[in-house]
């Protein structure tokens, strides 16, 4: 598997891609996770989670359809546990209420059942496959608390 975050953070230079503000421990444990309800997606036949990504239509999407040779679409299959979090994944379950199911679900220590999710989180999220719902208070909390401490670090 190929590292993505070098070019991720060329996009982001570029500004192709934009980068979402910086979230505290505290308020990535208190979001809720929701599926883009952009993408469709469906049940197998084994109880797993289909996917189905389609091709960008902006001009980026045409310009690499135009040079590579990028299907309209195409099916991501699930496993068990990603199924899971993508059907708890409705905006109505905290991260850390995720965390507390599958540890409970799949008998894992609680601190190995966040790492599992929190990755797992954050790959879909790169892909654009899940957000995050943060509490506006919290983010504007955090944005205050950022401007003071960068407010004393310029008077020394």
């Amino acid at each position: 598997m190929r590292d993505s975050s070098a070019l991720v953070r060329v996009l982001e230079k570029l500004r192709i891609r934009k980068r979402g503000p910086e979230l505290t421990r505290e308020q990535a444990m208190n979001a809720l996770p929701l599926r883009n309800p952009n993408l469709k997606w469906r049940g197998n036949d084994r109880g797993d989670v289909v996917v189905t990504l389609t091709r960008r239509r902006d001009v980026r999407g045409r310009l690499v359809s135009f040079f590579f040779h990028v299907p309209k679409s195409r099916d991501i299959t699930l496993d068990e546990v990603g199924s899971k979090v993508w059907t708890l994944s409705n905006g109505r379950r905290t991260v850390t209420e995720l965390i507390d199911t599958l540890a409970t679900e799949y008998k894992l220590n609680r601190r190995e059942a966040e790492v599992s999710l929190t990755e797992y989180l954050r790959q879909l999220g790169q892909r654009g496959m899940v957000g995050l719902l943060v509490d506006k208070e919290d983010m504007e909390e955090t944005d205050a608390q950022k401007g003071t401490a960068e407010a004393e670090e310029s008077e020394e």
